[in-house]
């Protein structure tokens, strides 16, 4: 079979697949193709996080991101958004986010590629530029939801026995809460299940720099010696348990 007969046998496939970043109208007939396409047009690498979630490096944000920037304000001060948080603070929603925050390790452990699950699920570079909406948006959700639970101790009561004489409620909303409402805007704006949307909440803007030298294996050689010579030795004195 010649080329052009191969071309029309493809072009005669369904293509509803569309290409997830912005400015790119190419479509595809499965989502295998697209990976294809996502890793070696766009230059896009993916890393597992667990058992569960596949985090996104991307260049710039994707097309359903750009979607979500605009509304997420208004989104998080609708009744839907505030019930969804309060019931996740009580722990009557099911939220893994919220089950890890009882490991001390998980909430303190924030170091690079030795980062835990819970803070590699919080996407720490979620919202980049946008600042100044990060600022506004958590701190809304701390004074709104985690401090009023906790001050009239209707928060889940693992979480009351946590915060005592413990300042973390700035720590419980950005690793566990503000995650979790994006997650639950996606799934409402874009019909996703849920394992869909924790995976677009773990997409993670990337400079072009940065993804090239990674698919060059050459990212991050230049400080792999300084930093090798300037990271300290946990002592077992210092071993964490868990919380619960």
């Amino acid at each position: 079979m010649n080329n052009r007969n191969l071309y029309d046998r493809h072009m005669v496939k369904v293509h509803s697949i569309h290409c997830t970043q912005l400015d790119c109208n190419y479509m595809f007939v499965t989502h295998s193709d697209l990976k294809d396409h996502l890793t070696n047009v766009h230059l896009v690498r993916f890393i597992q996080i667990g058992d569960k979630y596949e985090a996104k490096l991307i260049p710039g944000r994707s097309k359903k991101n750009a979607v979500i920037m605009p509304i997420a304000e208004n989104w998080i001060s609708s009744k839907k958004a505030m019930d969804r948080m309060r019931a996740i603070t009580r722990g009557e929603f099911e939220s893994t986010r919220h089950e890890l925050f009882f490991d001390r390790k998980e909430r303190e452990q924030c170091n690079g590629q030795n980062s835990s699950n819970l803070n590699n699920m919080a996407n720490g570079s979620f919202f980049r530029e946008f600042d100044e909406m990060e600022t506004k948006i958590l701190a809304q959700i701390k004074e709104q939801v985690v401090e009023p639970m906790i001050k009239d101790c209707t928060a889940d009561h693992r979480l009351i026995v946590l915060f005592k004489g413990k300042d973390l409620g700035s720590s419980y909303t950005h690793l566990v809460l503000c995650p979790d409402i994006f997650v639950y805007l996606y799934e409402e704006q874009f019909k996703m299940s849920r394992g869909e949307a924790e995976n677009q909440f773990l997409e993670i803007p990337t400079d072009k720099e940065t993804l090239e030298s990674i698919k060059k294996g050459t990212y991050g050689q230049e400080s792999d010696s300084s930093s090798k010579e300037s990271t300290p030795v946990q002592s077992d004195e210092e071993e964490d348990e868990d919380d619960f």
